[in-house]
């Protein structure tokens, strides 16, 4: 018996230690995604020159990860809401996770997605179309995670596009619908209160804000209006910093602070109808890019009348750039009108509806980037990244949760040099450990 208590002595120290690294690593690897819808990569510059302060904004750069400029993510074509938020949570270009716009036409089951309530709890406009084996948003890889982990993974998600639906059998332990009469602060309580919950508190949170997309919508990107917006929002991320210290998750919250496309001024608009008779195709998706689709039989009378539009580029389903990655899905259509940068598409001008700002354009225009801030234990502090990909998240975030990620578009090497070097390898050398102790106590 005597020669049996210094490996159980070895033994009980080693699964103390296990089980305090374990949870170590647990405790740090809490991750909140925030995306300002519209939150251009120089907004933040534009209001610094127009006199205008952002201390809270410039804590977390100071004193975290942010891109280089000039731009900033590049993000995905096209470049709107709903593709560049689950190219956020999947890591996949919308060609391959099938959210190819805010609103799309899917051939095969003779419907359209127009973002209504009902439909955004439909799993079959989030699973491309291949249920239980679609894109698997990472919020469901978070869960999934937790029969071989120590510790059981939560998400909950706030607003955010592909949510509400069943996703791969299941759904987030915590999911809202949209309602945008919940103001920003109540935003935030919820989601910290969904971390710091004693009773099955979430590791992975993603939470979403409509500004400053409205306001840029509304007055463009250089009215001073929209410049009082982004301080708004600096105000409520200095909200957001104090209560995540009230309650003690300052120092365990990996914070990741980006948006889904940039904004550019509205120069003109495009009468459509002056050139293509409207009842010779249907088309889906807003300015600027039109998915096309001819009557039957006219298909050759349509490409080339729309051809004559102005300040636009046509293209035919299968001479789409491949750099677009945009081409490989049954829900883009067989042509595809892109306007110009700063051009509206509109049936007639006078009854168009009238912006002074949009997006949707090429992803390659810096007006259309978002910005990038990330703060956290996890990440290295007043470094500057070079530029990256919008679906490079995806991967970061998986390696952050320490779960396996599904087949991605990203590059997991364009983004690792901003975290800090962390010990998970303690973890593996400490189980060894054990089995070497419990192997020598039998």
């Amino acid at each position: 018996m005597g020669s049996t208590k210094p490996y159980l002595f070895l033994c009980l120290l080693t699964l103390h230690s296990l089980f305090y690294l374990c949870f170590s690593h647990s405790d740090n690897s809490l991750v909140l995604v925030i995306s300002f819808d519209g939150f251009r990569w120089d907004y933040l510059e534009k209001a610094k020159t127009a006199g205008k302060s952002t201390p809270s904004f410039d804590y977390l750069i100071s004193s975290g990860v942010s891109i280089k400029g000039p731009g900033g993510v590049k993000n995905v074509f096209a470049t709107f809401t709903f593709p560049n938020h689950y190219s956020l949570a999947t890591g996949l270009y919308a060609e391959n996770h099938g959210v190819v716009h805010n609103e799309m036409f899917d051939p095969d089951t003779n419907e359209t997605f127009r973002n209504t309530p009902t439909q955004n709890e439909d799993s079959k406009w989030w699973d491309n179309g291949t249920p239980g084996e679609g894109p698997e948003p990472i919020w469901i890889a978070n869960q999934h995670d937790s029969p071989q982990a120590l510790f059981k993974k939560r998400s909950g998600v706030y607003f955010w596009p592909g949510s509400l639906a069943v996703n791969h059998g299941t759904r987030p332990f915590h999911y809202k619908s949209y309602d945008e009469t919940v103001t920003n602060k109540t935003r935030i309580n919820t989601m910290l209160e969904w971390f710091s919950t004693e009773d099955n508190p979430i590791n992975l949170g993603f939470l979403y804000f409509d500004q400053p997309d409205a306001m840029g919508h509304l007055v463009g990107p250089d009215h001073p209006a929209l410049i009082d917006n982004i301080v708004a929002l600096d105000d409520l991320v200095g909200y957001l910093l104090n209560e995540m210290e009230r309650k003690h998750l300052h120092k365990r919250l990996n914070l990741v602070i980006t948006s889904d496309h940039g904004m550019t001024a509205i120069t003109n608009y495009i009468s459509v109808d002056e050139f293509v008779d409207p009842i010779s195709y249907n088309h889906y998706g807003e300015s600027p890019v039109w998915h096309i689709v001819p009557e039957p039989g006219m298909e050759e009378q349509v490409y080339e009348s729309f051809k004559k539009v102005p300040n636009a580029t046509l293209y035919k389903k299968e001479e789409i750039p491949e750099h677009f990655h945009y081409k490989h899905n049954k829900r883009i259509m067989p042509l595809i009108l892109v306007a110009d940068k700063g051009q509206m598409l509109c049936h007639n001008v006078s009854t168009c509806y009238l912006m002074n700002g949009d997006h949707g354009y090429t992803n390659e225009d810096l007006d259309m980037q978002p910005m990038f801030v990330a703060h956290g234990p996890a990440f290295k502090r007043d470094f500057k990244v070079d530029q990256f990909e919008i679906v490079d998240i995806y991967p970061l975030l998986c390696h952050l949760l320490d779960i396996e990620p599904s087949p991605h578009d990203g590059d997991l090497e364009r983004v690792e040099i901003m975290l800090e070097v962390h010990d998970n390898s303690l973890i593996t050398t400490t189980t060894s450990t054990i089995v070497f102790s419990l192997d020598h106590i039998n």
